[in-house]
């Protein structure tokens, strides 16, 4: 799905481009789209400032039993898809745990594709730091023939301690070699003081 060279922000500092081993089911209508998955998870670390540790850069760690989820599709014009994700990672600690939900929406029309989705992600540390990361990306992307133009906006918004705000501008191009390859170019722009270098 992904036209341009990088992931969004959103998707690396919420769930890092999760992609594990584990079951999958998908079913399909005229109207919807559906599909749930069971796998192992992810870990998660981060600092923390909580007044249950005296040491301001103590690292903090979620390990991850097992985690569930799906993603729901609604169709309900042509060439418009709305769908809601979520899921869940259990800790191994039975008071740790992540949860993750999303929206997005997807639009496509002759030669236009437009597309945008929100992620949270809240991370349950322990009684008192449960902090939530947000994030969104809108995308639009016009077809030429054998090739592309696309841009993205995207955005990060951190709740865990010693991560900033990123903000980024992004456009790309690309074109078809054969049915299955293609060759990209991108140029990203950072909108916020920690990416403008």
């Amino acid at each position: 799905d992904r036209k341009l060279i990088t992931s969004p922000l959103a998707v690396l500092g919420t769930h890092d481009q999760w992609n594990d081993v584990g079951v999958n089911v998908y079913a399909e209508g005229h109207r919807f789209n559906a599909t749930a998955y069971l796998t192992n998870g992810f870990t998660r670390a981060g600092f923390t400032d909580a007044d249950f540790v005296d040491d301001p850069n103590y690292e903090v760690e979620v390990a991850v039993k097992r985690a569930g989820g799906g993603r729901l599709g609604f169709l309900p014009f042509a060439g418009v898809e709305l769908g809601l994700s979520g899921a869940m990672l259990g800790g191994v600690v039975s008071s740790q745990s992540m949860t993750m939900l999303g929206a997005d929406l997807q639009f496509s029309h002759g030669p236009w594709d437009l597309k945008g989705e929100y992620i949270s992600h809240k991370i349950e540390y322990a009684a008192d730091l449960t902090p939530t990361n947000t994030g969104f990306y809108a995308q639009g992307m016009h077809t030429f023939g054998n090739w592309y133009a696309v841009a993205r906006y995207d955005e990060f918004n951190p709740d865990e301690i010693g991560v900033d705000t990123q903000e980024r501008l992004s456009v790309g191009a690309g074109v078809a070699i054969f049915a299955s390859a293609e060759l990209r170019v991108e140029y990203q722009a950072g909108l916020s003081d920690n990416l403008a270098d």
